[in-house]
């Protein structure tokens, strides 16, 4: 979608997909679209939609809507994702963001290489991320919400 919207920057995209988790939702609206439907919404519903988004709006299934509003009440400036780190995970994530490799983390650590993959999958577990540059985005981000004015 992020392709076809920079192709198309005037169309307006309508999301309908069986999946209703927070990260695949916010993924969608960020790479631009307009509205989030679920599949199993009635034909009136989606056609309804189309209708509002054509008219300006950004219509959301009510389950979709929800979640949404439920997923901001949980967030808090804290970034409680970075909350659920061990000690260890955040080591790792901190060598990371120096620009150290596996190889130099598990001999700065005194770990086996294989313990930094297993260490490195559960932070992108625990932060929703999938790749080293959006955990090290979110660990910048918490760094600077956590600094002192």
């Amino acid at each position: 979608m992020r392709q076809l919207k920079a192709l198309l920057p005037a169309t307006q995209f309508v999301m309908v997909t069986v999946y209703m988790d927070a990260d695949r939702i916010f993924k969608a609206l960020a790479a631009g679209a307009t509205s989030y439907l679920l599949k199993r919404a009635a034909h009136q519903e989606l056609f309804q939609a189309i209708r509002e988004v054509a008219a300006g709006g950004s219509p959301m299934s009510r389950t979709i809507a929800r979640l949404i509003v439920e997923t901001f009440h949980c967030v808090s400036p804290q970034a409680p994702d970075m909350e659920r780190l061990s000690e260890r995970e955040l080591d790792v994530l901190r060598l990371l963001a120096r620009g150290q490799g596996p190889m130099e983390i598990a001999a700065e650590l005194n770990l086996r290489f294989h313990n930094i993959h297993t260490l490195v999958r559960r932070i992108y577990e625990k932060l929703h991320v999938h790749t080293r540059s959006d955990a090290l985005a979110r660990f910048q981000q918490t760094r600077q919400l956590t600094r002192p004015g």
